[in-house]
């Protein structure tokens, strides 16, 4: 009776320790199979949802948590206090319909390429210069651009040679913005 009442504790635990990487799942997965599966992950100072989807065999279907969506409203609202946080997109919505974007099927609106940032009305609480806080943010989206106009101008390449160059470029830029990189050129 005792190592069942230990094995119930242990496993209880271990659910609730585990409810977050499993919650989206159990939520959404009942009513759609083909639903992908999200993971909160802790990439800079907030919880990011992380989907388990192929960013180039994307369905915009199938992602609850893509940006606009209700659901991704919902999270951010009971997660944080309004006006605190702002979805950033990794690759600027201003390059949707930039060739090397068309070219590989990416969809800028997917979950994956957002990350849930500090807004600037949250840099007076922090009062921390290192963190990144969204903004306006000019000169990181010339360099986005120029980093996809340099994949795209290499006539050699095939388009697998282009996937796995932009898929870089943008693992890249997500370490970066998670690790507060100061020598990505922001505003």
């Amino acid at each position: 009776m005792i190592c069942f009442i230990t094995i119930s504790i242990i496993f209880s635990h271990y659910i609730y320790m585990n409810l977050k990487k499993f919650c989206c799942f159990i939520l959404f997965g009942i009513k759609n199979k083909n639903i992908y599966n999200y993971d909160l992950t802790k990439l800079n100072i907030f919880n990011q949802i992380r989907g388990s989807y192929s960013i180039f065999n994307y369905n915009r279907n199938s992602d609850y948590f893509r940006y606009g969506s209700k659901n991704r409203s919902k999270h951010k609202r009971s997660n944080f206090k309004h006006r605190l946080v702002e979805d950033h997109h990794i690759i600027p919505k201003q390059f949707s319909k930039h060739k090397l974007i068309k070219d590989i099927n990416f969809d800028v609106g997917c979950s994956n390429n957002l990350l849930i940032m500090p807004s600037r009305f949250t840099k007076s609480i922090l009062n921390d210069n290192k963190i990144i806080y969204h903004h306006s943010h000019e000169k990181y989206n010339k360099y986005v651009g120029n980093e996809l106009d340099h994949i795209k101008k290499n006539k050699s390449q095939n388009i697998d040679e282009e996937k796995y160059l932009f898929w870089l470029l943008f693992k890249d830029l997500e370490y970066r913005l998670c690790k507060n990189d100061e020598s990505l050129p922001w505003n």
